[in-house]
């Protein structure tokens, strides 16, 4: 992922930590390697590019999480 514009917070594991996110701003960026899970956020209005070599698929550590998941209740 690649940071176009404001600042984005990214870690890697299964369990959301503050304590070990990486800051990154505008040019920034991180590669999570396929099948390890990482957890990011954006503070403010923040543009990320994602790279990836295909067939590319996000899997949420927790089903419960996926966008779908809340427009489904």
């Amino acid at each position: 992922m690649t940071v176009i514009s404001g600042t984005f917070k990214v870690g890697m594991g299964e369990r959301f930590r503050t304590d070990s996110m990486l800051t990154l701003s505008r040019g920034g960026f991180v590669t999570a390697p396929a099948g390890h899970a990482h957890f990011a956020v954006a503070q403010g209005a923040t543009v990320v590019q994602v790279h990836a070599l295909g067939p590319f698929a996000l899997t949420y550590v927790n089903p419960a999480d996926t966008p779908r998941a809340a427009t489904n209740r």
